[in-house]
This record gives structure tokens, C-alpha cells and sequence, in this order.
């Protein structure tokens, strides 16, 4: 059974930042999209790819912004995107880009596919959105491409252009008013996203990074790869209702919307797999409570808003039923444990 696609909010941060100083109803486009403001607190948060890529179309139809996707992809450098796009920025040249993107996409997105196609004397760099293969999502699959073109001119210049693309999009007179694609041989509407580069490209070394150390720390890429998007139906479900606590109880409406699916379809594949929802999300709390309970500076009742309680007895009943102690007799009994006290 196939993992839920996720994707991790620093790319929407993009969107929501631009939408903001335009001053378009941003919160609002987020509520419709089942998305919170709250969860974009963290960069590093995994969300939900579908709900993602329409909030991005909602908010360019109801704003009237035919270009969203290619303006805001054009506005983003590969260090913008958290700490997946740090790791790309400290690529030593185009070659060592390619194919660390092609290695690691996983760990920023379990949505999209990224590929190196050899060819004579060039290479084609192709891209698929397989998440939003039943959406429309043009103003998306812009995004992704001007990310893709702005990664490759960190060795090629900002002037760089290819001279050839293709792009899963439709044209439309807004489109190409941008000029981006003027001199470049553009095929529209073709299953990915692909960029042409010549072979002799390759061995470029890329820009240092304005403002990024020239190393990042080993807990840096530990954290990404632990934190990666689950390539497991289980897994990711699990991570689909982290993603979720901070609005609240993950509603089962919700993470079946992620999946494209109707709640009793949803139903379905839980029982296929043999999960029960109910439980995965008691799970998903009491292990996150587990956790930081064991953080003296967090206080019980921040703890019980993250985990989405909106009343921190709540929570105390929910943890008592779980340990048959108070959060706070836990986290007693644990600061007794690790200074040697009675067990």
C-alpha cells in the first residue's frame, strides 16, 4: 500500500510569505485548504502534499494570480528550503548537485520523483509530481521547475537559461508574458517537469552560498534523514497525524483527504492494512508525550496544545489513562531515574 505523500512546510513558507506581503487572505486560503498557520511554525514539519499543492491553487484562483508558482519558484534559492536545501547548497559542482538531489528528494519530498537521464552530450534533469497526478496543480509544477532552474545556476549563473524544457503544465497568455521562457523551446503539457543541460556543464563548481557556513554539522543531516517523509503506509499515516495535533484532533476526514480519498474509502484501506486510526493517533501522542516530558523547559500544558488538547486536563486524563500517573508524576519519576533516586 502506497505512503502518503508528504512534503516538508518550508517549501510552502515560500507561499505563505509572498501571499502575506501582498496582503492577500492568507489564514483564510489555509483553513479551506484543512491547514493551519500553527504548523508552520516549524520548516522542518512533513504536511501533506495534496492539501499543499491546493492551497497553492486555491490561493492563485480566488487572488486572480495567474503566475503564483512561477513567481514565488523564481523568488526561492535551494537554502530557502530548510535544511534539505542546505544540504544541496554545500554541493561542490553542478555533477554533485544532480546527483545528490536525485539521491536524497526523498528526504525534503515522498511525492515527487527526481531523475538523470543521460543522453549523448547532454543530460536531462526530469522531475514528477507523482502526488498530484489526479490535480490540477500548474502554479505547483511551476514552482518545482524555477526551483530546479535557480539550483542549477548556482553553477551556471543567474543569467543561465536551457535550451530546452519541458513543463506538465498548460501554456496560458500569463505564462509566457513572464519572459522566462523566451529563447528556450518549450513542450507544454508533457507527463514531468524536465530540463536539458549540456554534458559539458557538469564539472562547474557551484557559488558559495550568500550567509551559509561552508559545513553543516553531522546533527544537522542526522536530523534530516530521521525525519524524513516514511515511504511506509503506516509510518506515514503516523506522521500525517504529527503533522496534524497542533489544529486540534487529527480528524479521520483530514488524513483521508490527503490520500485524495472519501472517508469510507479511507476506512477501507486502514482495515486492509489491519490499523485502526483511533489508536494510531493515541499512539502518535503518547509517544511525542513520552518525549517531551522528559524536557524540563516544557511546560505540561504547551505540551498539551501541541499534542492538539485544547484543555491541558484533558490531556492529564488522556496521560493517566495511558501511564497511571499525572504528566507530572512522570516527569518526577523520570528526573528521579536519571539523578539515582528511588526507582
Amino acid at each position: 500500500m502506497k505512503a502518503i505523500p508528504l512534503v516538508r512546510a518550508s517549501a510552502l513558507l515560500r507561499f505563505t510569505d509572498f501571499l502575506d506581503q501582498i496582503g492577500a487572505p492568507t489564514e483564510r486560503w489555509l483553513e479551506q485548504s484543512n491547514l493551519s498557520g500553527a504548523l508552520l511554525i516549524t520548516p522542518e514539519r512533513l504536511l501533506p502534499t495534496v492539501q499543499t499543492a491546493a492551497f497553492v491553487e486555491r490561493a492563485a484562483r480566488a487572488d486572480g494570480l495567474d503566475t503564483l508558482g512561477i513567481v514565488v519558484g523564481q523568488q526561492t534559492q535551494a537554502w530557502h528550503l530548510g535544511e534539505f536545501g542546505h544540504l544541496l547548497s554545500r554541493s561542490l559542482t553542478l555533477y554533485d548537485l544532480l546527483t545528490t538531489l536525485e539521491r536524497t528528494i526523498n528526504l525534503m519530498h515522498s511525492g515527487e520523483r527526481f531523475r538523470i537521464i543521460e543522453q549523448v552530450d547532454a543530460v536531462w534533469l526530469q522531475t514528477h509530481l507523482y502526488a498530484l497526478d489526479r490535480c490540477e496543480s500548474p502554479h505547483t509544477q511551476c514552482f518545482s521547475l524555477m526551483v530546479y532552474l535557480n539550483a542549477l545556476r548556482l553553477a551556471l549563473g543567474p543569467q543561465w537559461k536551457p535550451s530546452e524544457l519541458h513543463l506538465a503544465a498548460k501554456p496560458n497568455p500569463a505564462l509566457l508574458a513572464t519572459g522566462v521562457f523566451e529563447g528556450i523551446q518549450v513542450r507544454w503539457g508533457t507527463p514531468h517537469n524536465a530540463i536539458k543541460i549540456p554534458k559539458a556543464l557538469l564539472s562547474f563548481p557551484l557559488r558559495p552560498a550568500p550567509g551559509l557556513p561552508s559545513s553543516q554539522p553531522q546533527a544537522s543531516y542526522d536530523d534530516l534523514y530521521q525525519s524524513a517523509p516514511a515511504e511506509d503506509f503506516g509510518l506515514s499515516l503516523k506522521q500525517l497525524i504529527e503533522s496534524f495535533l497542533p489544529q486540534g484532533h487529527p480528524d479521520i476526514a483530514k488524513a483521508a483527504q490527503a490520500l485524495g480519498l472519501g472517508v469510507r474509502s479511507f476506512q477501507r484501506r486502514l482495515t486492509e492494512a489491519d490499523l485502526s486510526y483511533s489508536h494510531l493517533v493515541e499512539q502518535v501522542r503518547f509517544n511525542l508525550a513520552i518525549s517531551w516530558l522528559q524536557d524540563p523547559s516544557l511546560k505540561v500544558a504547551d505540551i498539551a496544545a501541541e499534542l492538539g488538547y485544547n484543555d491541558p486536563a484533558n490531556f492529564t486524563r488522556a496521560f493517566k489513562r495511558w501511564t497511571g500517573v499525572s504528566p507530572l508524576r512522570f516527569r518526577q519519576q523520570q528526573q528521579q531515574q536519571a539523578g539515582g533516586g528511588e526507582r
